[in-house]
């Protein structure tokens, strides 16, 4: 009886560790809502929804960088790479081979410690984390947010890591908007502090929330609803006159996309270029993996407008452009198309006047409060919408 009795005790002390676990292997009162969240938006691997109070190390933090682009740009790791034009080398590091890591290295998400070591299971620094995180969200074309932020321990921040801090800290949700990483405390960033695996899978959906929505390379593969009511307007205005419909070019539209995201994101027809001439609409931030220009009234920069759609896509033709803001209110397909139509020269090129008479194809870009719409004297070699 007596060592029936011991038995039932150890048992009894061997449950309770695992019941004791399973009631802290969940997310902090405060995170629970904001992890839920991630997980639902697939930001988070299975294997590691778990853990959640534990600090987090470099090689878990690379792998959900590149988890995280996977599931917003719906590519795998592969093939996000060869689409930037850069390749995972597998002696980027003595110390791992790790296909996420060696990816996240080629996208310039993650460096090494010197001496040829990435150190994959250090548990990684708060800014570290800020780091990775800027330079994902500088993938989609993101930037620091105008402000100042002022922290007691400045000091401690690294020079390479300044920048990042200052991203994480200036960039919020929409959702919700809190900022991508705050301090530590009121005053205190705490660069040299650890970062748990929670506090990352919150930081990675804040990221995405405050990512710009209407962005290339995370749309699909059609044209949204007022890309396509903008594309049956120009048409039909088009029929009106007698004229053939022009197809809707997948390159051209991309080329379009790109430039709708890059002015509601930037405005860099607010920039002015070396001389000193204020830019215009179809100039381009330095804030993306395009040649930048500020395109002015004087055309002499035309060509490093006309290159676009060669320098993103696989049209290798110039193409040319018609634009239109509408500056504190949102831009919709039939205003964008009556002011075109209000402008000689934009009616010109819609309607294939003089020299725009061997126009073939276009794309479409709206949102916001900018519309882009590029022509074509070529086919497409990657095709068309609407067929």
């Amino acid at each position: 009886m007596r060592r029936l009795i011991c038995l039932v005790v150890m048992m009894m002390l061997a449950v309770v560790p695992a019941a004791v676990v399973a009631a802290v292997d969940k997310p902090s009162d405060w995170a629970q809502q904001e992890v839920e969240s991630a997980i639902e938006e697939g930001l988070v691997p299975p294997d590691m929804q778990r853990d959640y109070r534990g600090d987090i190390t470099r090689s878990e933090f690379a792998r959900l960088a590149m988890h995280f682009l996977s599931a917003k740009l719906g590519k795998t790791a592969e093939e996000i790479v060869a689409g930037k034009g850069k390749q995972a080398m597998s002696d980027a590091f003595s110390d791992t081979d790790d296909r996420d890591i060696l990816a996240a290295h080629a996208l310039g998400i993650v460096s090494g410690k010197g001496r040829g070591l990435f150190r994959p299971g250090d548990l990684i620094t708060r800014q570290e984390a800020a780091v990775m995180l800027y330079r994902t969200g500088k993938l989609f074309g993101m930037k620091s947010a105008d402000g100042v932020y002022w922290f007691a321990d400045d000091h401690e921040v690294a020079d390479w890591a300044g920048e990042a801090v200052a991203f994480v800290y200036s960039t919020s949700d929409t959702m919700n908007g809190a900022r991508v990483m705050g301090g530590v405390s009121e005053d205190r960033f705490g660069p040299n502090g650890r970062y748990t695996r929670q506090q990352a899978y919150i930081t990675f959906k804040r990221l995405g929330n405050a990512m710009v929505a209407y962005h290339p390379d995370q749309m699909s593969d059609a044209l949204t609803d007022m890309e396509r009511e903008l594309a049956d307007l120009i048409n039909d205005y088009r029929e009106s006159l007698g004229l053939e419909p022009m197809r809707i070019s997948k390159s051209l539209t991309k080329v379009a996309r790109y430039h709708v995201y890059d002015s509601n994101a930037h405005r860099p027809e607010d920039g002015v270029d070396a001389r000193g001439m204020e830019a215009n609409l179809h100039s381009w931030s330095d804030q993306g993996h395009w040649k930048a220009v500020a395109y002015t009234p004087d055309h002499e920069y035309a060509e490093l407008m006309w290159s676009k759609p060669s320098e993103l896509t696989e049209y290798t033709d110039n193409g040319f452009e018609i634009s239109v803001a509408r500056y504190g209110a949102e831009i919709t397909p039939q205003i964008a198309l009556d002011l075109w139509k209000g402008s000689p020269g934009h009616n010109n090129v819609i309607v294939g006047e003089g020299y725009w008479s061997g126009l073939k194809v276009m794309g479409i870009g709206i949102y916001g409060g900018y519309s882009h719409v590029w022509f074509g004297l070529e086919e497409d070699p990657a095709g068309y919408y609407l067929e």
